[in-house]
């Protein structure tokens, strides 16, 4: 028993514990190191577990620093056949670890896998995470992150929260696995956007689209589709979704120009046509307008709403050449007449059989 103390001939020092057990160290009348018999040391601990294990109150329990204008470095090395070689790093100026950063470095390949800069970004993949709290970089194409939960239909989700909101990503298991956009902040089945990985179809406002783009509005009415630019310059196209269920094309004033009914009946100017055809319109002579190629010459067919001269009528190059009411027709000087019921007057010569008549009435047969 007892102990040793021993200076080689190198000028080595040693100092032995002969028995089987720990050999401590200590000031001011306390223990401050141990070696247990096993090999571990434990400061502030008398019963290490490891083969070094610090313990303490205080905030700074252990500390390594060095002046050097590169990096300091903690090694951690794993010897065996499948180890690796791991050093963790607080970088001055090194073009490997970054500029003020801590980092952890595969010294196996020699590749930075992860740094915290200065400013508190973590940068995986790059040693300068400059553009976002978390950047994440790879030179090659491929998986640049995954987020994953290993249960049987269950979901996995990405939430992005700031002061007034809260959205979430998130694959449902418990339907199809379809990808859905969800509001979180007082629904959490308030899902504003479904893709089903199946179809590739798109559901906004519905969780089983049909179509490669299904829109719905739930119980509010005309759902709507907008298209433009801006906010002054848009289309909105939408379902009427109280009484007539019409396709509705809604300019930017918010009246609807265009209607199709479900029969088929399109209406121009009004919401109810019952023709396969209507127009109307709030200004006089609403008409239909006939163009040639050439964009010069046209022909407009509608209503004259003059309460004088009321009926159809045909223009051709902005003037009128007929008018039609009670079944009879003006032509000529008379456009401004109303014709006899189920005749035609006309201030031109009129032929029978001929194609150039020379008087009021020329027949030739």
């Amino acid at each position: 028993s007892g102990y040793d103390m021993l200076l080689d001939s190198g000028g080595t020092a040693y100092l032995y514990n002969r028995n089987n057990g720990a050999l401590a160290f200590g000031t001011n009348n306390a223990e401050k190191v141990r070696i247990t018999s096993t090999g571990n040391v434990g400061i502030g601990t008398t019963g290490p577990g490891a083969k070094l294990e610090v313990a303490g109150t205080g905030t700074d329990i252990l500390r390594i620093s060095s002046s050097n204008t590169s990096y300091t470095s903690l090694l951690i090395n794993n010897t065996d056949t499948f180890g690796r070689n791991w050093i963790l790093g607080a970088s001055s100026q090194n073009t490997t670890l970054g500029t003020s950063n801590f980092a952890i470095y595969d010294a196996t390949v020699g590749a930075t896998r992860m740094v915290i800069n200065s400013a508190g970004f973590i940068g995986i993949g790059t040693n300068d995470p400059s553009f976002a709290k978390l950047q994440v970089e790879q030179s090659a194409s491929g998986e640049v992150a995954r987020f994953r939960t290993t249960g049987a239909d269950t979901k996995a989700s990405f939430v992005l929260v700031n002061d007034a909101q809260t959205w979430g990503f998130h694959t449902d298991g418990t339907d199809s696995d379809k990808l859905k956009i969800a509001g979180l902040n007082n629904d959490q089945n308030q899902v504003a956007m479904t893709i089903d990985k199946t179809s590739g179809n798109v559901g906004i406002g519905t969780t089983g689209p049909a179509r490669k783009l299904t829109v719905f509005n739930g119980a509010v009415a005309d759902a709507q589709l907008r298209l433009g630019f801006g906010d002054s310059n848009y289309w909105d196209i939408g379902r009427e979704n109280v009484s007539t269920g019409r396709l509705m094309f809604i300019a930017e004033d918010g009246l609807e120009k265009v209607s199709i009914t479900t029969a088929g009946n399109v209406g121009i100017g009004t919401t109810a046509p019952g023709k396969i055809l209507e127009t109307s319109s709030l200004v006089a002579n609403a008409q239909l307008r006939v163009r040639s190629t050439d964009y010069v010459h046209y022909a407009d067919f509608g209503v004259d709403s003059a309460a004088t001269n009321f009926g159809a009528g045909i223009w051709l190059d902005g003037t009128q050449q007929a008018h039609m009411y009670g079944a009879g027709m003006s032509l000529g000087s008379y456009i401004n007449t109303d014709p006899p019921t189920g005749g035609l007057i006309t201030s031109g010569n009129v032929g029978i059989g001929t194609t150039g008549p020379l008087t009021k009435l020329h027949i030739a047969g």
